[in-house]
This record gives C-alpha cells, structure tokens and sequence, in this order.
C-alpha cells in the first residue's frame, strides 16, 4: 500500500491538475487511515473535477471518520445531486445521520441504498441498527 501511495504522490507531482491522480491518492491515504490528507487529497481532485460523485462521496467519508459528520452531509449532497444512484453515498449518509441522531433521514438512507442494491450487506447492517435503536427508544 506504501508504494501505491509512492506512485500516487509521484503521480500528482507530475500531473498536479489529474483530478483522477488526486482521487487515487486520497483513496490510498484513506485506507492507511490518513484521513486529514485524504480529505486534501479529495479537495484536490474536485478543485480539477467539481463533477465527480466519487470524489465528493469520497470527501464526505473522509469528514466522517474525522469526527465531521456535519460537514459531510453537504459533500454526500453534493455527491448523490450528480449521481442519484451512487450506492456509497446514500449507505455513509445514512451512517453520518445515524452519528448525527437523526435516525429517519438516516433509515431513508439505507432504504434508498437498499433498493439500489437490495443485496448490500453495510446498508442491510446500518438500517437494521437503526431501527434497533428507534425501537428500543
């Protein structure tokens, strides 16, 4: 994973407008866990793509798991206005609500991904805890 991220830092020095270099190596930074330079990685390939899903879907993630849950809803926003059926966006939308309390609009999340892919297991995991919770409430 050290070397991929080698190549992608290498990658964004030689073509520093790649909004797709950027998106690599914010997802590398990401699954190392380095979610601060994810997140100005995902900054950097919006800045050279506004209209990529993935990198704002990337983005909000990257705010979530550093505490941000907030500030993500606006990129998941922003992800799922130009892909409606972005699968990822609507299951960690419906993560971030959940952190955020908002359990109704966090289980239409999960419904929403649900019918995108009735078969994904993170959605299926993340509504079922839901209504765990607003039941036992």
């Amino acid at each position: 994973m050290e070397q991929a991220l080698a190549l992608a830092l290498r990658w964004t020095e030689v073509e520093e407008g790649s909004a797709e270099a950027w998106l690599i190596r914010g997802n590398l930074h990401a699954r190392l866990e380095q979610f601060a330079e994810a997140l100005q990685a995902f900054d950097q390939s919006i800045k050279f793509n506004r209209d990529d899903a993935r990198a704002w879907c990337n983005r909000a993630s990257a705010l979530s798991q550093l505490g941000r849950d907030q500030d993500s809803l606006t990129s998941f926003d922003a992800a799922l206005r130009l892909n409606p059926n972005l699968l990822e966006a609507w299951s960690n939308k419906g993560s971030a609500l959940k952190q955020l309390d908002q359990l109704e609009d966090s289980l239409a999340c999960y419904r929403r991904a649900l019918e995108l892919d009735p078969g994904f297991d993170l959605a299926r995991a993340g509504r079922d805890e839901v209504l765990a919770i607003i039941k036992s409430a």
